[in-house]
């Protein structure tokens, strides 16, 4: 079985279903602050057999080695009031297949990572919503973040966040992609 990451999509902080998307689909952003923001991707099975395991929500800061999102890094994971920990989510970015419904696939606090229990059969696609936050003590100026399901991903579609710090005059940039 292979599972790819092959879509993307960041919203402010919201509900599940009503947040506001910063950008369109498969399109990178920019942060200037760091308020609480959410980041959905689709996950698609394009290899025919059933799986069935967890996978780590990772960061790459400037093209370095991917590593798990936590409360401490650069990337954090956050909470939001508007979903909870292993909410399900509904299909936004497409794909193809049969969409699992009953997905746990909310993740939020100090959790960055999908249930162990997540299960693929073949030609199943989900979708996972990541609640995520910047800390501006840990970046700089023209910072770029890659956010990814480290994992059995093999797709292209990675996210991708800007940092900027201050206002759009006095930029601090941090790519997120």
């Amino acid at each position: 079985m292979t599972i790819s990451q092959d879509a993307f999509r960041f919203y402010e902080d919201g509900t599940e279903t009503g947040a506001t998307p910063l950008a369109a689909q498969n399109v990178d952003i920019e942060k200037y602050d760091e308020d609480v923001f959410l980041y959905r991707f689709l996950l698609q099975d394009t290899g025919g057999t059933t799986l069935s395991k967890g996978g780590t929500v990772s960061y790459s800061l400037n093209g370095g080695a991917y590593t798990g999102i936590t409360a401490s890094t650069p990337v954090q994971t956050a909470t939001s009031s508007n979903v909870a920990q292993n909410d399900d989510t509904t299909s936004q970015l497409g794909g193809t297949g049969t969409f699992i419904t009953d997905n746990d696939a909310v993740t939020e606090g100090t959790n960055a990572a999908l249930p162990a229990s997540f299960a693929f059969a073949s030609g199943e696609r989900t979708e996972v919503l990541i609640v995520l936050a910047l800390d501006s003590a840990q970046l700089s100026d023209d910072d770029t973040v890659d956010i990814k399901l480290a994992q059995e991903n093999s797709g292209p579609e990675v996210g991708r966040i800007t940092w900027t710090s201050g206002t759009p005059s006095t930029r601090r940039r941090i790519v997120i992609t």
